[in-house]
């Protein structure tokens, strides 16, 4: 009887030993087989693969960025407490790639934001950066053809990783730059609404371009939006051009208006049309021409003058 408990429990201790070891031959595989989400480098499909986050919290993550510690998410609204556990028992949320443990709570000090902060604004921004065109009304679809344009002016490139834009007017909205938003030397970075999700007005908006930490680099606004034109800008002065040149030059070509024609402009737009007929005759018809009208302009003169004249002397 005892030869057979013994022999029951080496058994047991067997199975026991095997399982432990098979347990941690392949944990580590199971681990290293997740992607991890790093929260302040995720881009918007990495983001929704944390439990309850969908593209338009995972858009709120990216644009209040930067965060120190997975629980600031707390701050973006629309996430709670009970979502913040279920994202941290999930263990692939992280900052900087350091997982979150759901039985360690993650507590965000001042001073790690602080450090955080401190870094950015540390980093040195470049000058020569601006707002450089703006389509608020463009033919076709508002939603997929309004653009706006971000001209890099410097003679070398700049990385605007992180960059916002955002509109003044209405349902205001912010746009942050992805990550490696490189912008070549004398280039230019076109970021179109189906993009942004930044809804312009036609009856008047404002653009802002805005550094990672705030700080407004540049501003522009408008009126009264014309179909088709955009908002460009030459030579430091804002107008509107006929010619929407996305990722290219500005190019200003104004449009017509119809105006009602007062008697002067009307004789103005005669003689400017009559001399164009002239220049359109061959060169002898048009020195005949000429000397015709010439003449006539003079027996007109010396007849007005003789009745001016005659006139005077009855009275």
């Amino acid at each position: 009887m005892s030869i057979l408990i013994i022999k029951r429990n080496k058994t047991s201790l067997l199975i026991v030993t095997l399982f432990y070891f098979f347990t941690l031959l392949f944990l580590p595989v199971l681990i290293w087989g997740t992607e991890v989400v790093d929260i302040n480098a995720a881009s918007l499909a990495q983001l929704d693969n944390l439990t309850g986050i969908g593209p338009k919290l995972g858009q709120k993550i990216i644009d209040n960025r930067p965060y120190a510690s997975v629980d600031d998410l707390l701050k973006i609204q629309g996430i709670g407490s009970k979502n913040l556990e279920k994202i941290k028992q999930q263990g692939i949320a992280c900052v900087n790639c350091e997982i979150a443990d759901p039985r360690t709570p993650q507590i965000s000090t001042t001073s790690q934001v602080q450090t955080i902060e401190q870094a950015v604004k540390t980093s040195p921004l470049p000058n020569n950066v601006f707002l450089n065109e703006i389509l608020p009304s463009p033919e076709g679809s508002d939603t997929e053809n309004e653009f706006i344009e971000i001209f890099n002016a410097n003679n070398f490139a700049v990385d605007l990783s992180s960059w916002k834009i955002k509109d003044k007017v209405g349902s205001v909205k912010s746009y942050t730059l992805p990550q490696n938003t490189n912008v070549e030397a004398n280039g230019f970075v076109v970021v179109k609404s189906s993009q942004t999700k930044i809804s312009l007005n036609n009856g008047g908006d404002g653009v802002e371009l805005l550094s990672p930490t705030g700080q407004i680099i540049d501003s522009s606004d408008y009126v009264n939006a014309k179909q088709g034109q955009s908002w460009s800008k030459t030579n430091n002065m804002w107008s509107w051009t006929a010619k929407p040149t996305p990722g290219q030059a500005n190019v200003i070509i104004a449009t017509q208006t119809n105006a009602t024609s007062s008697p002067s402009t009307a004789t103005s737009s005669t003689t400017n049309n009559l001399t164009a007929n002239i220049q359109n005759y061959p060169p002898q018809r048009k020195n005949l021409l000429a000397v015709g009208i010439a003449i006539v302009i003079a027996l007109a003169s010396a007849f007005i003058a003789w009745r001016i004249k005659k006139t005077a002397t009855e009275f």
